[in-house]
């Protein structure tokens, strides 16, 4: 019985953690930025937590966002923002 208690516990601490991280809330234009004959553009990411993080638009159609310490990219604009909002 301890055993299914705990498991139960385990699992919905789980759950509540997952629904209580960050969301981007909006994704916003800054400007667009020439840096060696390449242009990229600037995004602004608006967290739930009030926080706001920027984000890049290469020249190869790929969004980039610092997460930590390490650059984080991907061809898709939102996991970006969800992964820099965590």
């Amino acid at each position: 019985m301890k055993v299914i208690k705990m498991a139960l516990a385990t699992a919905l601490l789980a759950s509540t953690t997952s629904a209580m991280a960050a969301k981007p809330t909006s994704i916003r234009f800054i400007a667009e930025i020439e840096n060696n004959e390449k242009l990229s553009k600037r995004y602004e990411v608006q967290c739930s937590d009030k926080r706001v993080v920027e984000m890049t638009q290469t020249t190869n159609n790929e969004f980039c966002s610092l997460v930590g310490d390490e650059n984080y990219c991907s061809k898709r604009k939102m996991k970006v923002a969800k992964k820099a909002c965590k």
